[in-house]
């Protein structure tokens, strides 16, 4: 009894809470696995730049990659890559950018209803030892009235921020910067209103949008429009 006691506290001891899943391990949130993710592509203080292969085995078991490999954008000399997240039949986009030679940015885009709330994300955040500093918060700006009669677009909209910026850190890890972006249908759009919640992680500490590198702008895609920030 006392071995079996014994071996169940070693085995409690190694798995360690189920927020901070090993590469191997399925998350069980969304939340979870975007940090997680999140977490990998930040540039390791000894081991530093992955390779283009290197990085494909970052993330853990929630996020796939589709079979081609980087591809190079034309004009511009930008690589990307794309796959996807899958958690418990709840899905997402995934991009990672740069050049030929060095990774910069890496995006998940989920929908909204994928997502328990901003606290459950920073949470698992947190949980995978990344400390946030909140740098730029901003809201989305006011709808005229004609585009959203029964107020209910406007209400949705103002549930959450439309973008914030975050200096991010890790214990034997690079700093970096993290930004989330919401996205929505436009207003009068005939299909239900649908909202995104996009996180980046730049690997350049300095990274700044003004001063932005080629392949630092790593979108998932066109099929979600953002309402104006301005």
């Amino acid at each position: 009894m006392k071995l079996i006691l014994a071996l169940t506290a070693a085995s409690s001891a190694l798995s360690g809470p189920v927020s901070a899943q090993q590469p191997w391990e399925l998350a069980t949130t969304v939340e979870q696995a975007i940090a997680r993710a999140l977490a990998d592509a930040m540039v390791h203080s000894r081991y530093g730049q992955p390779t283009w292969a290197g990085f494909g085995v970052h993330g853990g078991r929630d996020i796939y990659w589709h079979l081609v490999g980087p591809t190079s954008a034309s004009p511009g000399p930008v690589t990307r890559r794309t796959g996807w997240l899958a958690v418990g039949g709840k899905t997402g986009s995934v991009a990672v950018c740069g050049d030929a030679t060095e990774i910069r940015a890496f995006t998940i885009s989920v929908g909204d209803l994928w997502l328990d709330s901003d606290e459950a994300m920073m949470e698992a955040i947190t949980a995978r030892e990344m400390t946030t500093q909140l740098v730029t918060s901003r809201q989305f700006t006011a709808l005229d009235g004609r585009d959203d009669r029964n107020g209910y677009y406007g209400n949705l909209l103002r549930e959450r921020p439309a973008y914030r910026e975050w200096r991010v850190t890790r214990p034997e890890y690079a700093p970096a910067v993290l930004t989330a972006q919401r996205a929505c249908t436009p207003p009068g759009t005939r299909s239900a209103t649908q909202c995104w919640m996009t996180w980046t992680l730049y690997r350049r500490p300095d990274f700044s949008r003004e001063t932005g590198l080629p392949g630092e702008v790593c979108p998932i895609g066109r099929w979600h429009r953002e309402v104006s920030l301005d």
